[in-house]
């Protein structure tokens, strides 16, 4: 008897509990398997080679120095009036673990209707004017990672971090358009006219940004950025004698980085 019944033991520790009636052997839930933990993340198969970026934004210009001076004292504009929205597209290659060099184009436009401020026409009706200044910028530059933007798991994952905080510096040309038309007032005799004045070129720019970028997925990141660009010019053909116009101002930017 007690033969038997270690027989029986051993035989339920080997087989398991039989089914219960009506039970069948496929009804039985599979013992569960523990699933590794990279593959309940978001991840890459490999370390990306680089990303492209699409921001949009707010340029505030500094719009300081002698020509500017002169228009808020003639005309109804105010120091922020040439402050603007600025759009941003960018390309950037890792070059090592936590740096990339970067390839980026902005443009920005302001535009403000404005009138002489001390005169006004025969028809006492004001002397009306349009400014405008557009800037497009293409620059290089690096960027610097403050931390490495993942790390590699086993040899074909690579795992995102969530928040990567960067800082970088660029240099290239920034072309702009200063254009002012509409009627003025020529001081010799006070006699209104209408006009177009127009001063474009190309000038050096430098710029230096702080960000970071906030993972959405394994492939996409939101960008927080802002930045000081610096630059002048010489405005010619219609406003010689005035020194070179000021170009510089922040730009504060959000927008996606695309890893490829």
């Amino acid at each position: 008897m007690k033969t038997a019944l270690w027989f029986g033991i051993l035989a339920l520790v080997a087989w398991g509990p039989p089914a219960a009636a009506g039970e069948s052997e496929a009804d039985i839930p599979p013992t569960s398997i523990a699933v590794p933990d990279v593959a309940r993340q978001d991840f890459l198969f490999g370390a990306p080679r680089g990303a492209f970026a699409f921001r949009g934004g707010w340029s505030a210009a500094s719009a300081g120095g002698e020509v500017f001076d002169f228009i808020r004292d003639q005309l109804t504009i105010e120091q922020r009036d040439f402050d603007a929205p600025v759009w941003m597209g960018e390309a950037s290659w890792l070059i090592r673990p936590q740096w990339a060099a970067l390839f980026r184009v902005d443009y920005s436009r302001s535009s403000v209707a404005s009138e002489f401020r001390n005169f006004i026409g025969e028809d006492d009706l004001p002397i009306n004017q349009e400014t405008r200044l557009t800037k497009v910028g293409v620059t290089l530059g690096a960027k610097f990672y403050l931390k490495t933007r993942g790390r590699e798991i086993g040899r074909f994952a690579w795992v995102p971090e969530s928040f990567v905080p960067y800082v970088g510096v660029g240099g290239g040309m920034l072309w702009y358009e200063f254009l002012q038309s509409g009627e003025f007032v020529d001081f010799t005799d006070l006699a209104i006219f209408e006009e177009r004045f127009v001063g474009e070129g190309g000038t050096p720019t430098f710029h230096g940004f702080v960000g970071a970028d906030i993972k959405l997925n394994h492939r996409i990141f939101l960008t927080l950025e802002l930045g000081y660009n610096w630059a002048d010019a010489k405005l010619r053909p219609n406003f010689e004698g005035f020194e070179p116009l000021d170009l510089a101002g922040f730009q504060s930017s959000v927008g996606v980085d695309i890893l490829f």
